[in-house]
């Protein structure tokens, strides 16, 4: 019998470990790109999607292939790939082309680690458990972006160097496959036996009202992926526009994963939020407001409010997108799949629609910011239109909250 506690938590140690180095890597290539190979805005914007792309199309072939080969084969592939890739790969590549080679094979090994877990963790996870789990989960992974993000920063980066930074998360890398070592649940096998820490049964869900908040929360992880990567890609040149210091400028993109951070802890211990239409639309609403008035000021104090309340509007959408996936409760591979490529195509065209707004407004620093916010009402819009069609039509019920 697998001891599901402890299935867990060697998912999301490699969860935390993985997510690091997905967010201390690319800072890294960009980092050695700009100062070896003197490139430009435009190459490293190609540098970034070269990896999101490639993770936005190969999540699919990895979430079909996880339901059909098991996850734990795939995960594992995926993390020998990436050991490869972030140390010995990177050391060699040179020249700007083979950076973007290294990107798309960092973005191929990240595509075959990220849904099968998935996968394996909504196995391990029967009844209400998964709610709880994909909490612990949530906040194990935005652990390690906080983490990789200071790891792959200019400071640490100026202080070691390029090489010794990519064995390093070689070496990170190869604790995470450590961590996932032991029997998992057997290909093809949708369920494991559930010892006594996990005797929770499933919470009855409408079949109408699950597969509507399921593609809610997708619009949702798809709008706030980009809001976040959108404005994080930009926010260097707003932030000299505006007159913002390093440690102001710092302390604001903080204050966004902060808010998210917190929205995982509470969410992960409050129920209300479940099929809530009415909790779903306020947050994004409340993240679309609080961009268009950080468009009107320069107040550092300010900007991080708004970014923190952008941070809680992530973690909701985030958290209910993988949750309503995975409750369903059939074809998991797939449905987190596809949960990761909306989240990688939000982060693929966020960082290019809030660029084409500052060329839009390049007299208005905080244009940007409003324009984003107009992008996430649009996206309320479509959810309160999505609503409304359902419940309009017999055989769906109206989701709580609104509709």
């Amino acid at each position: 019998m697998i001891r599901l506690r402890a299935k867990r938590a060697q998912l999301y140690t490699a969860s935390f470990l993985v997510d690091a180095i997905g967010h201390a890597f690319p800072l890294v290539m960009a980092l050695r790109a700009r100062h070896v190979y003197q490139a430009s805005a435009l190459d490293l914007g190609f540098l970034g999607m070269a990896w999101t792309a490639v993770y936005a199309a190969v999540c699919f072939l990895a979430g079909g292939l996880s339901d059909r080969l098991g996850s734990s084969r795939l995960f594992r592939a995926g993390l020998i790939l990436l050991s490869l890739v972030v140390g010995p790969f990177a050391v060699w590549a040179q020249g700007l082309a083979q950076l973007y080679l290294v990107n798309a094979l960092f973005g191929l090994g990240l595509a075959f680690f990220w849904p099968p877990l998935q996968r394996e963790l909504s196995f391990l996870s029967p009844g209400r458990t998964l709610w709880t789990s994909l909490g612990a989960f949530n906040l194990a992974w935005a652990a390690g972006s906080s983490f990789g993000t200071w790891l792959g920063g200019p400071s640490v980066y100026a202080d070691l160097g390029f090489t010794p930074l990519a064995f390093a998360a070689s070496g990170i890398i190869l604790l995470a496959l450590i961590s996932t070592l032991g029997r998992w649940t057997a290909p093809g096998h949708a369920r494991v036996e559930i010892s006594a820490d996990a005797a929770a049964i499933d919470a009855p869900v409408d079949p109408a009202r699950a597969t509507l908040f399921l593609h809610l929360g997708r619009v949702a992880n798809f709008c706030s992926a980009l809001a976040m990567a959108g404005t994080h890609a930009v926010f260097v040149d707003v932030a000299l526009r505006l007159g913002l210091s390093a440690g102001s400028s710092a302390l604001i993109l903080i204050a966004k994963e902060a808010g998210r951070f917190v929205a995982f802890t509470l969410l992960r211990s409050v129920s209300a939020w479940h099929y809530s239409l009415a909790w779903l639309v306020a947050l994004q609403a409340a993240g679309a407001l609080a961009l268009l008035a950080g468009g009107a000021t320069a107040d550092p104090t300010l900007l991080a409010i708004v970014f923190f309340i952008l941070g809680l509007f992530s973690g909701l959408a985030y958290y209910s997108s993988i949750y309503y996936a995975l409750n369903l409760r059939a074809a998991e591979g797939r449905k987190s799949a596809v949960h990761e490529g909306i989240l990688a195509l939000g982060a693929v065209l966020g960082p290019f629609a809030c660029g084409v707004a500052g060329d839009l407004f390049p007299a208005w620093p905080g244009g940007v910011l409003a324009s984003t916010g107009l992008l996430l009402l649009g996206g309320c819009a479509v959810e309160l239109g999505m609503a409304r069609v359902a419940s309009a039509n017999r055989s769906w019920p109206a989701p709580r909250g609104g509709g």
